[in-house]
């Protein structure tokens, strides 16, 4: 038989999301609606025209929600003042985004890391100016 028949014969769950041969509005709504709702390990397509959209889908998944959180905790960052603050958290997003541009896993995990450590320095350094200027404010009041 098929493959998808195999598959589902094997004990997999196949979701068929339309009959036609090219992808359309949507069954691209409803494979993105299948990976949000159900998050699988695994989304693959059968047949050239359904490439792009597999590659959305995938890209729709949590490792790209944290993609977007890090990079606005990181923007919030470059936008509050403080000494030495911005550097690490927009190099950790160079990273990260050169990881998502060139579709590459291991460049993303590296720019996760190195985003987080620059925005907990950051977030550090924010702090500490915070509480020596309230501890400031104490010695003078």
């Amino acid at each position: 038989g098929s493959l998808p028949g195999r598959m589902q014969a094997a004990g997999c769950v196949v979701h068929r999301v339309g009959r036609r041969p090219v992808v359309d509005a949507a069954a691209a709504a409803a494979v993105c609606g299948l990976v949000a709702r159900l998050r699988p390990a695994v989304v693959t397509g059968w047949g050239g025209s359904q490439l792009p959209l597999v590659a959305a889908a995938r890209a729709a998944g949590p490792a790209a929600r944290l993609v977007g959180w890090l990079a606005a905790y990181a923007a919030i960052m470059l936008i509050l003042p403080g000494p030495g603050t911005n550097g690490p958290p927009a190099f950790g997003t160079i990273i990260m985004s050169l990881g998502v541009v060139e579709n590459d896993s291991k460049i993303v995990g590296i720019g996760i890391f190195a985003t987080l450590l620059g925005n907990l320095f950051a977030t550090a350094v924010l702090v500490a100016i915070a509480w020596f200027g309230i501890e400031a404010l104490g010695y003078f009041f």
